[in-house]
């Protein structure tokens, strides 16, 4: 082994990495977070369990959405 990457290995270096990485953290803290804070303040006549399964289930469907994202930017050697 000479240590050198195989072919079709791509590195995306350190500036790419961390803006990636800050988009990630920006994109879902404002989906895991602010979208379902938003949401619910707009759902006034609910009650609090009602509106605690719409927050739960926003963020469960953005961490998966996000994981699938993720997911298909890596295999495409994107991120």
């Amino acid at each position: 082994m000479t240590g050198e990457p195989t072919a079709g290995t791509a590195e995306i270096g350190w500036g790419r990495a961390a803006i990636s990485a800050v988009a990630i953290l920006v994109v879902g803290f404002l989906g895991a977070v602010m979208v379902p804070s938003w949401l619910l303040s707009g759902l006034g006549g609910m009650t609090t369990t009602g509106r605690g399964v719409i927050a739960g289930a926003v963020c469960v469907v953005v961490v998966i959405v996000m994981a699938v994202v993720l997911r298909r930017l890596q295999a495409r050697r994107l991120i």
